[in-house]
């Protein structure tokens, strides 16, 4: 595609164009040499994606924000370690973004230590991924999930998807969302110090009075 970028001096990395990609080959980003000098992300107005968003910010030690500004993601297909290694990343906003077509999420905020807030949105679609390993691995400070628009159907593989997330104490679940059997344990967090569990059948939202906390082996 015809597309851009650029690394100012203060850290911000600017992309703009059509079929912004990684390239699949060597499963980089062009800015990837770049990677430890990123401290913000913003997407040009009227931009969009390949299908390989591989990595795209993996490694981007100092990256703080990113600002989507509308970019078009429908035809992105594998956003794997998208923003792994993310060491200093705090917060995330995936709202607006059109994964209709993505099969693999394995590992999209893996080793992102520092993390305490991802949001969804209620539109985040996840019926086409089959992939779901180390989704979360080691997001340790993380202390609540809203996966309530989660549809977990076509899903083969989610194992390590919480594997040291030992702060979280909420995650809100919902109709569609449901464990593979076999590739989450032994490392599912239990509903141990506080950890709640909470099944919103068909609802949206945070857990309310009324809701029920499952343990990992009744969210089959």
């Amino acid at each position: 595609g015809a597309w851009h970028w650029s690394l100012s001096d203060d850290g911000t990395l600017t992309v703009g164009g059509q079929g912004i990609e990684s390239d699949l080959s060597s499963r980089k980003a062009p800015w990837a040499d770049h990677a430890s000098q990123i401290e913000a992300v913003v997407f040009e107005d009227g931009s969009t994606t390949g299908d390989c968003l591989v990595n795209m910010f993996s490694g981007c030690t100092k990256l703080g924000s990113v600002a989507w500004n509308g970019l078009d993601t429908s035809a992105a297909t594998n956003m794997e370690n998208m923003f792994s290694m993310c060491l200093g990343l705090r917060s995330i906003d995936f709202s607006g973004l059109d994964t209709s077509s993505v099969t693999d999420m394995g590992g999209l905020l893996r080793e992102c230590p520092n993390l305490l807030s991802v949001t969804f949105g209620s539109d985040f679609d996840t019926s086409s991924v089959t992939n779901m390993t180390a989704m979360f691995y080691n997001c340790g400070y993380l202390e609540s999930l809203d996966l309530s628009s989660f549809d977990m159907r076509a899903v083969v593989t989610m194992h390590n998807m919480f594997y040291e997330c030992d702060e979280l104490a909420s995650v809100t679940l919902g109709s569609g969302f449901r464990w593979v059997s076999g590739s989450t344990n032994p490392y599912l967090p239990a509903p141990a110090d506080g950890l709640t569990w909470v099944r919103l059948d068909g609802a949206t939202g945070l857990p309310v009075a009324g809701d029920k906390g499952y343990t990992p082996e009744g969210l089959g």
